[in-house]
């Protein structure tokens, strides 16, 4: 069970203006534009602390927003959810810009070589084989072939 000091709640409540729609935090923003507060030496994101003093608990999940507003601590605006939970809120929500393929930071493959693997591996080579010739990890090139990763190329 989470408890917060009634200091710290009224503390949290005051730097909240609330209105008919969204309660906005009115104090500091971190990275990202959500609201930030230190509580007993902890830093917290203020709607994630909203959902702590309001429920009772800390959340062991994202807590993500029903108005897709960052500084927004209103409670019945908040609901949890897993990693998957949040990516899916933020493609309904249109916000889903997030790199992916090759346009990725790390990627080490093009979609023109994962359309190679593929065919090379539906001609009957080894996953073994695949991931040498083009130098990367066994589990990358399966991922790959098995279309776990790289789901967007259409071979």
């Amino acid at each position: 069970m989470f408890t917060i000091s009634a200091i710290d709640a009224d503390r949290f409540w005051a730097a909240v203006a609330k209105g008919d729609g969204c309660w906005e935090w009115k104090r500091s923003c971190g990275k990202g534009g959500y609201g930030q507060i230190m509580v007993a030496g902890i830093p917290w994101r203020a709607h994630r602390l909203s959902w702590a003093i309001s429920h009772g608990e800390i959340p062991s999940v994202h807590v993500l927003h029903h108005c897709d507003n960052r500084k927004c601590v209103r409670p019945d605006h908040l609901f949890l959810g897993t990693d998957l939970d949040n990516v899916r809120d933020m493609e309904r929500k249109g916000r889903a810009n997030h790199p992916r393929g090759e346009k990725h930071g790390v990627a080490r493959l093009n979609e023109q070589a994962v359309r190679e693997m593929r065919k090379q591996h539906a001609a009957g080579a080894s996953i073994a084989n695949i991931a040498r010739n083009f130098g990367v990890h066994f589990d990358t090139a399966r991922a790959v072939i098995l279309k776990r990763t790289w789901k967007h190329v259409i071979d």
